[in-house]
């Protein structure tokens, strides 16, 4: 995803400047559910739902295998197009 998103990015834009995307985390303590966020910059002719949701799925699969007992709230969003 990181590759994606540097490409995405590298692409000369027109007009107004999309903000860049990204992906945050945080948890406060052992037995809070996790925080992410997931700001994805897309091609114009991708589906946005299915760029959000891929990410998301890895996610969730990711933190099942590793924590099934930890609980999370996942955000995906679409910053920009280009």
């Amino acid at each position: 995803m990181a590759q994606r998103l540097r490409s995405a990015l590298s692409v000369p834009r027109l007009g107004p400047a999309s903000p860049p995307g990204g992906l945050r985390v945080s948890r406060t303590g052992g037995s809070e559910p996790w925080s992410i966020e997931v700001q994805i910059v897309t091609r114009a002719e991708a589906r946005a739902v299915e760029v959000t949701r891929a990410p998301r799925t890895a996610i969730e699969t990711f933190l099942e295998a590793r924590d099934p007992a930890a609980t999370s709230q996942i955000t995906s969003t679409v910053t920009g197009i280009v």
